[in-house]
């Protein structure tokens, strides 16, 4: 890599590139000098040279009353990479420990995704499949403007699929119409818990899968759809508000942090 490309990459920007390897072939030159060789303005010139002077990267003297710039070697470069690695390891330590004091309720918006989306009943059953491969899973039923194509796919496939591949540690909220008392006797006997709730805080079908995926299904004028998100941050906050309203109705237990069997 030739040198002008090596400046830049360390930290040279605009015209110093220039200035620098001219002043490096001139040797000790006041600013003028330099300035005319590149056809510059001679005050830009020596604000530049300045600025290299303050970064250790040229030096000064003065002659008859008249100051003169030479820029250093470019092996003398290597010193001032070598405070810019010091620098740098410094300032991650500083973020490092920043980092490490920041809340994270402040951060949980900023916390990257990874999301699928899926689509039509087959897409949905897929997805369902997905959150039954959890260790914990949390499902909850919402009975709020749902067709009756809804209510079929749910009792013909997924309360079925459930009552098949049911996860270690499940629990299920729903009102009190979305399930029959033998639909509840056999998932309580599965080893699901089972809270019924007067009036659903949620409008659609959600699933929060172990502590890092949240699921949803809802369906519009007969067309199903449903997205997988995939939380892979520290934490997330509609992941930790979704079990935090759901902890308090469930008179504050804690299901996602149960242990699992």
């Amino acid at each position: 890599m030739e040198l002008r490309a090596v400046l830049k990459h360390i930290g040279f920007q605009g015209k110093e590139v220039d200035i620098y390897m001219t002043a490096l072939r001139l040797g000790m030159q006041p600013a003028s000098v330099i300035a005319e060789k590149l056809g510059l303005n001679r005050v830009t010139t020596y604000s530049t040279l300045k600025k290299l002077v303050e970064r250790g990267l040229a030096h000064t003297s003065m002659r008859s009353n008249m100051q003169y710039f030479a820029v250093e070697t470019p092996q003398n470069l290597m010193k001032y990479v070598e405070r810019k690695e010091e620098e740098w390891h410094m300032l991650r330590g500083k973020l490092r420990r920043a980092l490490e004091e920041v809340d994270t309720q402040e951060t949980a918006y900023l916390t990257p995704l990874r999301a699928a989306t899926y689509h039509g009943i087959e897409g949905c059953k897929t997805l369902f499949s997905e959150a039954l491969s959890a260790q914990k899973l949390v499902l909850v039923l919402s009975d709020q403007g749902k067709s009756d194509s809804y209510r079929s796919l749910w009792l013909e496939v997924f309360l079925a699929s459930l009552e098949r591949s049911m996860p270690p540690s499940t629990h299920i909220f729903a009102t009190k119409t979305s399930l029959s008392a033998a639909q509840i006797e056999r998932l309580e006997e599965r080893g699901a818990e089972v809270y019924l709730l007067d009036n659903m805080p949620f409008a659609m079908d959600l699933m929060l899968c172990d502590d890092s995926k949240t699921a949803f299904i809802a369906e519009n004028q007969g067309l199903f759809s449903g997205a997988l998100l995939e939380h892979i941050g520290p934490k997330d906050a509609m992941h930790d508000f979704i079990s935090r309203t759901l902890s308090s109705l469930a008179g504050g237990f804690n299901f996602l942090a149960k242990a699992t069997t």
